[in-house]
């Protein structure tokens, strides 16, 4: 794969990754009743998508460029949403703590994982 098309991944795969940020954004605060147990099922689910975007991007490509521009875009949506949204989504709690820093450490270990590929039989 070429240069350039790493790249026009790694722009693709920043656009998914901000769209992904605004949804999850939006949603990560919605629960469900579980019995007597509260669930952020919205911070799990959107959790859950990060982890298998920037999976999916980092097994697709040969090179970490992909999964970093997904990282990246939805950390810089979910800055971008805080900077912007005066509290109308975010408001100050520790739920909302969990969902500014998960995805990013949830992304940068993805990204710095170790690839190994299979031996080729030559």
């Amino acid at each position: 794969m070429g240069q350039l098309s790493t790249w026009i991944s790694a722009v693709i795969a920043f656009v998914c990754g901000g769209l992904l940020g605004i949804l999850a954004t939006v949603a990560h605060r919605a629960t469900a009743v579980i019995g007597s147990a509260t669930v952020p099922i919205g911070l799990v689910l959107g959790l859950v998508a990060v982890f298998a975007l920037v999976v999916g991007c980092r097994l697709l490509w040969e090179h970490r460029l992909p999964a970093l521009g997904a990282g990246l875009g939805v950390v810089i949506a979910e800055i971008v949403i805080a900077e912007n949204g005066q509290g109308l989504f975010l408001a100050d709690d520790a739920l909302t703590m969990a969902w500014l820093v998960a995805p990013a450490v949830l992304a940068a270990v993805i990204v710095v994982w170790p690839h190994r590929r299979p031996a080729r039989a030559d």
